[in-house]
């Protein structure tokens, strides 16, 4: 899962990159890069793709983002000779690398034809999508031409709204009820789109608020941030596990001349619906 996730945030740099460009290409060639998948930017798109024998064909990468209640996607081929099989895929991000699609759709010996796919019934906010587009032909290869009307919940990606950000977001609790290190955190963007962490540590009678500061992301999956408290620095290392996990790798150095030992932990938190 790591590696999945891993690879999503270096997609996510791919279309954070791309979106410039696509603002000037109103009509760019689809992205055959999972990476750096095109990203989808009205509700109606067109391409062009060669339908050859299964295994021969080129795939085709897509990019929006979707939601609770899901999104439904009218597909249209311009022809369908010799028995071609036009597809997509709809991926979660962090399952690409694994071929583990969640929605499809084909066309064969028609036209047309509508799907609707629901990645994400449960989430608050809109997230990635990974359409691979393609087609085989039983015969000799074919070029078609291929239109999707997209309905439902979906917006496109831009570089606000991506989830190399978003993922962060959220309440997060530790998975461990009897820890003595941090209880739960959570992370918000400000109106300047920068991410803020809250950590609330185990104390009695009740957690300890450390307060609001900034979360810095040091790579593409991972960001950072140190409290300072009068008697040591506390470092935490925030990692990207799954959609809904977060490793937490806090470092305690102690600045008191106390002569106690600095000391390390690692703690998983599951993102929560409060």
């Amino acid at each position: 899962m790591f590696k999945s996730q891993l690879k999503w945030q270096q997609i996510g740099v791919g279309i954070v990159v791309a979106l410039g460009l696509m603002a000037s290409i109103a009509h760019a060639e689809s992205s055959q890069n999972p990476q750096q998948p095109t990203v989808i930017t009205s509700a109606q798109y067109s391409g062009k793709l060669t339908a050859d024998k299964q295994g021969k064909s080129k795939k085709y990468y897509l990019t929006f983002l979707t939601g609770k209640g899901g999104f439904k996607i009218d597909s249209t081929i311009s022809t369908n000779k010799e028995g071609v099989v036009f597809f997509w895929n709809a991926y979660k991000p962090d399952d690409l690398n694994q071929g583990k699609f969640l929605c499809n759709s084909q066309i064969y010996l028609d036209t047309k034809n509508s799907s609707t796919c629901n990645l994400y019934p449960d989430s608050q906010t809109n997230k990635p999508v990974i359409l691979e587009v393609s087609a085989y032909a039983n015969g000799n290869p074919i070029t078609l031409n291929y239109t999707l009307n997209i309905s439902g919940n979906w917006q496109p990606v831009t570089s606000s709204n991506t989830s190399i950000t978003d993922n962060f977001v959220g309440n997060w609790v530790n998975i461990n009820p009897n820890t003595n290190n941090i209880t739960r955190l959570g992370i918000n963007l400000n109106t300047a789109k920068q991410l803020k962490i809250r950590a609330f540590g185990k104390c009695q009678p009740k957690d300890c608020d450390w307060g609001e500061v900034s979360l810095t992301k040091d790579s593409n999956n991972s960001a950072y941030t140190v409290y300072k408290f009068k008697f040591a620095n506390k470092t935490l290392k925030i990692t990207l596990l799954a959609e809904d996990k977060l490793q937490v790798e806090t470092s305690t150095v102690f600045t008191d001349n106390s002569g106690r030992k600095n000391y390390s932990s690692i703690e998983i938190f599951k993102l929560t619906k409060d």
